[in-house]
C-alpha cells in the first residue's frame, strides 16, 4: 500500500518560483557530475571529476583547483604539478575532511597509488603539504568515509575504506581487506603527518567478511559511530560500529562493538542502508536512516536510538575485529536493534537530513526524480506533515548526502548531478494571513504581531510571534468544549491553539452571541470560559480572542450534544467531539474537558461510516511530469493514519 501520494500531489502549492533558491552552474562540462560536497564554517567544498571548488554559502565561486596534473612519484612528498591543459593523471577525491579548528581541508584518494594533500580551508589553492598515502581507496571512483575525531583531546582523521580485489597499477599496495584506521593531522603526532602507527603499532579494525560498503560515520562526544552494509552468511545486512574515545589509536580501536540495524515493520525486511543523518542532541542518541532491499525503489525511512552500549560484552562483533582477530568470547550473531519508529514508506528515497527546531524533528528527503521533500515529526515521533519544497528541472537522482547552512541554518545544500541547490527551508512570506501562516503547519513560521506578516521567528523584532502549537491534529486556531456542573449550567470553554513566542502580550476573549454579550468566567492563556444560556441548541457564538494586537475571530453553532445519536461508530464518535461534547460508554454527553482529542474514537469498530483514505494510485510509479491519466481509488479507513502515513490537517477535505 502506498500511503506518501497524496500529500506530495496536494503540496505542489507555490511550488515554482520559489523565493531565495539559488543554483550553482560554475561547473565547466569537462568537470564531470559531483562526487562529493561537505560544508565547513563559512564555504561549501565540491569535488567533480577534474576540479575541487571553494564557494561561498551562497554558492558565489570563490577559488577552483584542477585535479589534472603530472606526477613525480620519486619525491618523499609525491610531487603533482597541475596544469590546466590535460596532464598524464587525475587526483580522484574520495575522502574530503575539513579541520575548522585549525583552518584545514584534507584530501585523499588516488592518483597514481595513494595521495593526500591538506589545503587551507580559506583558500583551497594554498596547498599546504602532499603525501603519498593510501589513506582512502586507490581506485579512482573507490567508496569511503573519512571525517576528523577527537581522541584523548588530540585530532585525528577517522578512515573506513573498502578493500579490493584486482590489480590496478605496477608498485601500488592493494588494500584487499576493509579496514578502519586514525590518522594524523600533524607532523608532530607519531609517525607523522596521515600516519596511521601509534608509538610501535599500526592499529587497524579489519572486516573479516568480504562485501562490506561503508555509508556514513560520525562522533558523538566521547562514541564514534560507522555505519555499513555487509553481507551476514550471504545474507545483506546493515552494521553499526561503535568506537570509544580512549587515550590512545590502540584502545580507541580495540574498543570496538558493533550491533545489526533490522528494518522494519510488517515482515518486509530492508536491508541495505541508503543514506544517514544523526539527529541533533547528546541522549539519547538518535539517528535517521533509509533503508532499502533489493529493488531500490521500496525504501523507508526510520528513526532508531543508537546510543552507546552499556552492556559491552554482548555487543562484541564477530566480522569486525582488531588487526582482524575474533574477539574472545563473541558471540556467533550481533546484538540487534530494531527502528523506534518508521516515519514515511515512499518509493526511491536516496537522501536524508534530520534538524532540530524547538520540540520538533525537521527532516528533509530526497528522492531519485528530484524532489526534496520535507516531513515535520512531533516529540513523540508521529510524522505530521509531508510537502514538496523544490523539484529539480528533471528526474535526476538526489545525491545521497545533504547539509544545513551552518550560519542562518535557513537553506539546506543539495546536489543532483553537476549542479548544486541552496533550497529555502520554508517560505513564510508567501502566506499573506495569520490563518494562511497557521494553516501551513510548519514550525519554521509564525505570524509576527509587529511585521504583520507570516516570518522566521528571529525576523520578528522583540514582538509576539505566533505559531503552530506543538500538535499539528489541531484543525482549527480555536477549538471549544462544554462543561457541565452539578447544577445542570452549562460552560463554553475555547482553547486557543497558537504558540506563543517572542515579548508577552495580553490575552483576552469576548463571547458575543444571538441573545447579547455572555458573561466571561474568567481567561487564562490558552484558556477562556463563559456561561451559556437555558437553551443551547442552534445558538450562535462569535469568539473573539486577542493576543496583543493579533485578534482572532471564530464564529460557532453550538449543537445540542444530547441530540448527536446513532450507532456508534468512528463518524459518529468525530462528529460528537468536534461538536464540543464528551464521549462516554458509546454516547455522546455534556460532559467533557480538555482540549480536543480524536484518539478516542480509534478504537471503534470500523464500519461503513468511517472517513476515506488513498490505498492505490496507478501507475504506482511515474515521472513527476507525467501526472496525468493517473487514477485514485479510494478505501475507507479509521481516523487517524497510520505511523507511515504522514498526516496534514486539512488534506482530507481535498481530492
Amino acid at each position: 500500500m502506498e500511503f506518501a501520494w497524496l500529500p506530495l500531489f496536494l503540496a505542489l502549492r507555490g511550488l515554482w518560483g520559489a523565493r531565495g533558491l539559488q543554483e550553482v552552474d560554475v561547473f565547466p562540462s569537462r568537470g564531470g557530475d559531483i562526487r562529493d560536497f561537505t560544508v565547513a564554517a563559512s564555504w561549501v567544498y565540491v569535488v567533480t571529476g577534474d576540479y575541487l571548488y571553494q564557494l561561498n554559502l551562497s554558492l558565489g565561486l570563490l577559488h577552483s583547483l584542477t585535479q589534472r596534473g603530472e606526477y613525480n612519484g620519486s619525491s618523499a612528498s609525491g610531487q603533482f604539478n597541475r596544469t590546466l591543459e590535460g596532464g598524464a593523471y587525475t587526483f580522484s577525491v574520495n575522502t574530503l575532511a575539513p579541520l575548522v579548528e585549525r583552518n584545514l581541508l584534507f584530501t585523499c584518494g588516488a592518483l597514481h597509488c595513494g595521495f593526500c594533500e591538506t589545503l587551507n580551508l580559506t583558500d583551497i589553492t594554498r596547498i599546504l603539504s602532499r603525501e603519498a598515502y593510501d589513506l582512502s581507496p586507490v581506485v579512482p571512483k573507490g567508496a569511503s568515509v573519512g571525517f576528523v575525531v577527537n581522541v584523548n583531546e588530540e585530532s585525528y582523521i577517522f578512515s573506513a575504506t573498502e578493500g579490493f580485489e584486482g590489480i590496478i597499477k605496477k608498485n601500488c599496495p592493494i588494500q584487499k581487506e576493509s579496514e578502519i584506521r586514525l590518522h594524523n593531522t600533524h607532523d608532530s603526532q607519531d609517525g607523522g603527518l596521515f600516519s596511521s602507527v601509534d608509538i610501535i603499532e599500526n592499529p587497524k579494525i579489519f572486516a573479516r567478511r568480504k562485501g562490506v560498503q561503508f555509508v556514513d560515520g560520525f562522533q558523538i562526544k566521547s562514541t564514534i559511530f560507522i555505519f555499513s552494509n555487509l553481507n551476514y552468511e550471504k545474507i545483506p545486512c546493515v552494521r553499526l560500529l561503535w568506537c570509544s574515545d580512549k587515550l590512545t589509536k590502540t584502545r580507541t580501536l580495540r574498543s570496538l562493538r558493533g550491533a545489526i540495524l533490522e528494518c522494519c515493520e510488517g515482515g518486509e525486511a530492508r536491508q541495505r542502508l541508503v543514506s544517514s543523518s544523526v539527529i541533533p542532541g547528546d541522549q539519547p542518541v538518535l539517528w535517521a536512516g533509509i533503508f532499502t532491499d533489493h529493488d531500490v525503489t521500496n525504501t523507508e525511512l526510520a528513526i532508531y536510538d543508537v546510543s552507546p552500549p552499556t552492556d559491552a560484552p554482548t555487543y562484541r562483533d564477530p566480522d569486525f575485529g582488531y588487526k582482524g582477530e575474533l574477539p574472545e568470547g563473541t558471540t556467533h550473531r550481533p546484538k540487534t536493534l530494531r527502528p523506534m519508529r518508521v516515519l514515511l514508506k515512499h518509493r526511491f528515497m536516496t537522501a536524508v537530513l534530520t534538524v532540530k527546531l524547538n520540540n520538533w524533528l525537521i527532516v528533509f528527503i530526497g528522492t531519485g526524480d528530484g524532489q526534496l521533500l520535507k516531513l515535520t515529526v512531533d516529540a513523540k515521533l508521529q510524522a505530521q506533515c509531508l510537502s514538496v519544497i523544490w523539484k529539480a528541472p528533471d528526474d535526476r537522482r538526489v545525491f545521497p548526502k545533504m547539509h544545513l547552512d551552518p550560519v542562518g541554518r535557513k537553506h539546506v545544500f543539495v546536489a543532483v548531478r553537476d549542479k548544486l541547490m541552496r533550497v529555502p527551508v520554508s517560505q513564510c512570506v508567501q502566506h499573506s494571513s495569520l490563518q494562511s501562516c497557521w494553516n501551513a503547519r510548519d514550525p519554521y513560521c509564525g505570524w509576527c504581531g509587529a511585521l504583520t506578516r507570516c516570518s522566521f521567528e528571529d525576523e520578528c523584532p522583540s514582538s509576539l510571534w505566533l505559531s503552530v502549537p506543538d500538535d499539528l491534529r489541531q484543525r482549527r486556531m480555536l477549538s471549544h468544549s462544554f462543561q457541565g456542573d452539578a447544577e445542570g449550567k452549562i460552560r463554553l470553554v475555547v482553547f486557543t491553539h497558537l504558540k506563543r513566542g517572542g515579548a508577552p502580550a495580553n490575552f483576552s476573549c469576548r463571547f458575543d452571541s444571538s441573545v447579547g454579550v455572555l458573561g466571561g468566567l474568567g481567561h487564562q492563556y490558552p484558556e477562556c470560559t463563559c456561561l451559556l444560556p437555558p437553551v443551547i441548541a442552534g445558538l450562535r457564538v462569535s469568539v473573539i480572542v486577542s493576543l496583543g494586537e493579533v485578534d482572532v475571530t471564530e464564529e460557532l453553532n453550538l449543537l445540542n450534544c444530547s441530540g448527536i445519536t446513532g450507532a456508534p461508530t468512528p463518524l459518529l464518535c468525530s462528529q460528537c467531539l468536534a461538536a464540543g461534547c464528551g464521549w462516554s460508554n458509546g454516547a455522546c454527553t455534556w460532559t467533557r474537558r480538555g482540549a480536543l482529542n480524536m484518539s478516542i474514537c480509534q478504537g471503534l469498530q470500523t464500519g461503513v461510516d468511517s472517513l476515506p483514505e488513498i490505498f492505490n494510485i496507478t501507475p504506482s510509479e511515474m515521472s513527476f511530469y507525467a501526472q496525468r491519466s493517473t487514477t485514485l481509488k479510494r478505501g475507507l479507513g479509521v481516523y487517524p493514519p497510520s505511523p507511515t502515513q504522514p498526516y496534514c490537517p486539512g488534506e482530507r477535505d481535498v481530492l
